[in-house]
């Protein structure tokens, strides 16, 4: 793109402040103006086309002893996105709007019918707005033919993204799912980055991995090991007794020590099903970790999600949002070029 045709330079801008705006929320001209070092008349012009489009909306003014600028806010009710979590033998499809919020989801079967099924719900969730994409998050290829864009993630990386957005310290996050499968990623210097080989620690000297090596921690930690060893019948059965995820939970700490020293992590949060699991489960892997670790990393601690399985939808929209609505990494890439 040339960022120096007036054209693409007021493309840009335009999301340049729609960033802006969902990031800080509300904000007058004047503060546009400061944030964005664009000047006054641009801003006002950019705000004029981007309301008659609808993206954008004023705000109620606030009630002061003088005369209230009047703000801006993002439209939420501009458009829908949607996010589709595939499981075995059901997905759900959850409905968010321009900011992200969920809105209403839904459980279906997941059967031979799906693709009309997902259509139908669309037609029938999206209550005439514009639909900007979905996304679909699974640990398996999704290949479908739709008439919207979408985008592919996994549950590790949707709730890592839900979760950093709920962070106040973010840098040298570790994230790990511990669900069916062991998956880790990391954030660090702006990026979360995937690290598939966590999952792929050796701990043991037997059991077959599905990557063909022996010994690996997804053998010995993963839902299906604790299933298969304690004669459970799925991962809810894992939740109601912390006995079934002890000794588990013991390798993944050892595992989980190895990786803060080696990617110097600052904390870490555990995701996926079975982050569910007692709060004496997570008192034992942090005196596991602290013994584990060197005395000047002693402060680093396992914690809980804050959201929960709600991450996995609000990451997904997320990640729906920057690359269709908002092209966040457009943002960032002119961004770096400026710096």
């Amino acid at each position: 793109m040339d960022f120096s045709r007036p054209d693409n330079a007021r493309q840009i801008n335009k999301l340049r402040v729609l960033s802006a705006l969902r990031e800080k929320g509300a904000l007058s001209r004047a503060e546009l103006s400061r944030e964005l070092v664009i000047n006054k008349v641009s801003i006002s012009e950019i705000i004029a086309s981007l309301l008659s489009e609808n993206y954008i909306v004023e705000a109620e003014r606030e009630i002061t002893s003088g005369r209230p600028a009047t703000k801006i806010k993002i439209n939420p009710d501009f458009g829908r996105v949607f996010s589709v979590e595939l499981g075995k033998k059901s997905f759900s499809i959850a409905v968010s709007n321009m900011l992200g919020r969920v809105l209403r989801f839904e459980q279906l079967p997941l059967d031979s019918s799906f693709l009309e099924t997902l259509t139908s719900t669309i037609n029938r969730l999206r209550t005439d707005k514009k639909v900007f994409g979905l996304s679909f998050v699974s640990d398996s290829v999704v290949d479908v033919k739709l008439d919207y864009p979408y985008v592919a993630t996994t549950k590790l990386i949707a709730q890592s993204r839900a979760e950093l957005e709920n962070l106040e310290e973010k840098e040298r996050t570790l994230f790990i799912y511990w669900g069916e499968i062991i998956d880790a990623s990391f954030y660090s210097d702006g990026k979360l980055v995937h690290i598939p080989s966590f999952a792929h620690i050796k701990i043991s000297n037997d059991k077959e991995c599905s990557c063909g090596g022996i010994g690996c921690l997804e053998t010995e930690v993963s839902s299906e090991s604790i299933i298969k060893e304690n004669n459970l019948e799925r991962i809810q059965d894992i939740l109601k007794d912390p006995d079934y995820a002890r000794s588990a939970a013991k390798v993944l700490s050892l595992a989980t020590a190895f990786a803060v020293q080696s990617l110097n992590a600052n904390r870490v949060i555990l995701l996926g099903p079975i982050s569910n699991i007692d709060d004496s489960i997570y008192s034992e892997m942090n005196s596991i970790l602290k013994i584990s670790l060197p005395p000047n990393r002693g402060s680093v601690i396992i914690l809980k999600p804050s959201l929960g399985d709600l991450g996995i939808k609000l990451g997904s929209a997320s990640l729906v949002l920057d690359r269709f609505f908002y092209k966040s990494d457009l943002i960032k890439a002119i961004k770096s070029l400026e710096d």
